[in-house]
């Protein structure tokens, strides 16, 4: 909510959530955030840094796609719909929520409105398409060179043992 005022998009999500039975409801609420977002009493507001150590607590998340947020999903396997920021300039929030959808990682609704965000809901109320969710994130493998990096070592230090010019 520091780029621009969540208030009526978090209502609207909060109204989408409630269709599911038996719901229990938390909204993150970051230690940089600048604005007071009022919560209703049935909603847990929570505090954590970093929330992704929890993830596993809860069946779906709903966030913005900030790098962060997005990673921090996906590395965790918490199925989420993606409501990406279109005001941030620099920042493609709306290529990394198409990206997820795509890739059936989680679910992007560009244009958040009462019938998108019901469906959307509906999809994360199916325990089959978020297990689907799921494995695609644990599937997904990220590479960040370590392992290339000690085969090439270890390679390199296997030849040079096995020339007897250094026996």
């Amino acid at each position: 909510g520091n780029i621009n005022d969540t208030r009526s998009l978090t209502h609207d999500v909060l109204e989408a959530l409630r269709a599911i039975p038996d719901v229990q409801i938390c909204v993150a609420v970051p230690s940089i955030s600048r604005s007071d977002l009022s919560l209703p009493e049935d909603v847990t507001r929570l505090a954590l840094f970093p929330l992704s150590k929890h993830a596993h607590a809860f069946d779906f998340g709903v966030s913005a796609s900030g790098y962060n947020s997005y990673h921090e999903a996906i590395a965790a396997g918490l199925p989420t719909i993606f409501l990406p920021n279109l005001a941030t300039r620099v920042d493609d929030q709306p290529a990394r929520a198409r990206f997820a959808n795509d890739a059936g990682l989680g679910l992007c609704v560009e244009h958040p409105d009462s019938n998108t965000l019901a469906a959307a809901v509906a999809t994360m109320s199916n325990e089959q398409a978020r297990r689907e969710m799921q494995a695609r994130c644990h599937d997904l493998q990220i590479q960040n060179g370590a392992r290339a990096a000690m085969m090439a070592i270890e390679a390199a230090m296997l030849s040079l043992a096995s020339n007897d010019r250094w026996n």
